[in-house]
């Protein structure tokens, strides 16, 4: 098992919850969730190096 702080932990877990809700909550100047605006999700690229790119693609199921 890999050694990791809490925001290294905790890149993955927002990573996919914002995957499986497939929308992401605009925040007011408060930083209160709006639920009545959101952005849908289509996919989430993350550059891990300068030659990785890793590449997660929202699909919903019927």
């Amino acid at each position: 098992m890999s050694k990791a702080n809490r925001g290294e932990w905790g890149e993955p877990y927002a990573a996919i919850r914002i995957l499986v809700e497939g929308r992401l909550y605009v925040a007011d100047s408060d930083g209160k969730r709006n639920l009545e605006e959101w952005m849908d999700i289509i996919d989430l690229i993350r550059r891990e190096t300068a030659e990785r790119t890793v590449k997660y693609e929202f699909k919903k199921m019927s």
